[in-house]
């Protein structure tokens, strides 16, 4: 049995986290003129994901250039199965992302009258787009050092 490109790259992909400890969902799909690879991480570390978008995105061998409306082979390695298109996304758990929000309520100014929980914070105008705005970025590591205060999952 032979298999698709699609389904070698996702293989490959799925045996390199695994071997570094990192818990995923590696699901590969085609479709006309193309194929694809989705691959989900879940409570990963900033640095982590960075980390792990690099190693996944070799196994793209192209990008979309939107301006001139064509999909570009830029990325073209004979030694990996390649994919049109890989996704990485970062699944959070519910605890991390309250965590984080407790997090924000002892640092940030202006923080003492929000709500206990983020879902909440939603509901509140005053906290709805600000909170999750901030929220998202904390969790993206761009703002805060809330990830220093979490004990990192794997190595990668």
């Amino acid at each position: 049995m032979t298999t698709s490109t699609h389904a070698a790259a996702a293989k490959a992909i799925r045996t390199e986290l695994k071997k570094n400890g990192i818990k995923a969902k590696v699901r590969s799909s085609s479709f006309s003129m193309g194929n694809s690879v989705n691959v989900t991480v879940y409570n990963q570390l900033p640095q982590a994901m960075k980390e792990i978008e690099a190693f996944c995105n070799r196994f793209q061998y192209g990008h979309f250039n939107g301006m001139e409306d064509i999909y570009e082979y830029s990325n073209r390695n004979e030694d990996l199965p390649q994919v049109k298109f890989v996704s990485v996304n970062n699944e959070i758990s519910e605890d991390l992302y309250q965590a984080a929000w407790d997090w924000m309520k002892e640092i940030y100014a202006d923080m003492e009258n929000a709500p206990e929980s983020h879902k909440d914070a939603d509901q509140q105008q005053v906290f709805g787009t600000y909170g999750q705005t901030a929220l998202w970025r904390v969790l993206n590591g761009s703002e805060g050092s809330f990830w220093s205060t979490v004990k990192p999952r794997v190595r990668v």
